[in-house]
Parts: structure tokens; C-alpha cells; sequence
């Protein structure tokens, strides 16, 4: 909450979570843990302050049609549980700071994740899954240490796409 109490968060499939700090105090984004598997609609991040979600070390966040959306003027966001990417979708990153992946992400089933915006986004384990992975706009990194299936990496030819280590 705006005074940084913990407050337990068990939103379910539709939910639609937004990260906004109007009147923020800046560590109340920074200590948040995924401390069980949960799934969601989608987020969106609009807050002026650096948000970083924990890794418990065994729950994942499956995120669904909604994706993820950073907004311009968005600082850092840095994302380090395993994601499941839940349905196909589009990561958008708008701000001039980075959206980053610390966790394996993986798609279930023929989830296409697309990455579009005008900011930067890295993989630091891009797992995939039988949908792939589109990168229309921005700057993306990709990393993968552990792919499970052959995946599809599209890039529209005209933005960086950084490919690190791949071992498929």
C-alpha cells in the first residue's frame, strides 16, 4: 500500500494489475515477492519509481492476454520470477528504462509473445514454446540457457535484436 505495509495479493486469471506510486514513497515497489504460483490478466506499470518483484525460487507468475504494458515515464521494471506467458500476447515497453526478465520464460501451449514499444527489453532465460517470438519495435535482448522446444524468433529487420547465449 502507499505507506509500504505488506499487503497479501491473490488477484486470479482476469485481474489487470497497474503499478502507479502517485504520492510514492520510492522503496515501497522495490521488496515485493511472488511467494506462490499466481496468475493474472496482464499488468500495466505507469510508476516513477523502480519496481522489482523477488523470486520466492519455486513460484512462477503466468500472465494472460493482457501482457505487460510500461508506460512512458515508467522507471525500471525488473521482473524476476519465472514467467508463463498464459495466452498469446504483447509486452510493450514504452518508457526510456528497461523492462527486464530475470526468471525463465516459457510459453504453454502456441502463446506467441510479441515484444513492441520504444524501450528496451531483456531476456535474461527466454525458454519459449511452441508460439515463438515476435519483436516488432524497441531493443530487445535475448538470453536462453534452458529451451525446451524448437522456437520461431521473428524480427521485422528494422530494430535491435540482441541475441546472447542460445543453445538450440
Amino acid at each position: 500500500d502507499s505507506t509500504g505495509t505488506p499487503t497479501p495479493l491473490v488477484p486470479g486469471t482476469p485481474a489487470a494489475l497497474v503499478f502507479n506510486d502517485a504520492s510514492p514513497a520510492p522503496g515501497n515497489l522495490l521488496g515485493m515477492t511472488l511467494g506462490s504460483d499466481m496468475a493474472i490478466g496482464g499488468m500495466t506499470v505507469t510508476s516513477a519509481n523502480n519496481l522489482i518483484l523477488l523470486k520466492d525460487g519455486v513460484s512462477a507468475l503466468t500472465i494472460g492476454s493482457s501482457g505487460i504494458t510500461v508506460n512512458p515515464g515508467a522507471s525500471s521494471v525488473t521482473l524476476n520470477p519465472d514467467i508463463v506467458v498464459g495466452a498469446a500476447q504483447s509486452w510493450i515497453n514504452n518508457s526510456s528504462n528497461p523492462l527486464t526478465l530475470g526468471g525463465a520464460v516459457s510459453s504453454t501451449g502456441t502463446n506467441t509473445l510479441t515484444i513492441n514499444g520504444t524501450g528496451a527489453t531483456t531476456f535474461a532465460n527466454f525458454v519459449g514454446g511452441g508460439g515463438g517470438l515476435t519483436v516488432l519495435t524497441g531493443n530487445t535482448t535475448l538470453n536462453t540457457a534452458s529451451p525446451t522446444v524448437a522456437q520461431t524468433r521473428t524480427n521485422n529487420g528494422l530494430n535491435p535484436l540482441t541475441v546472447g547465449t542460445l543453445n538450440n
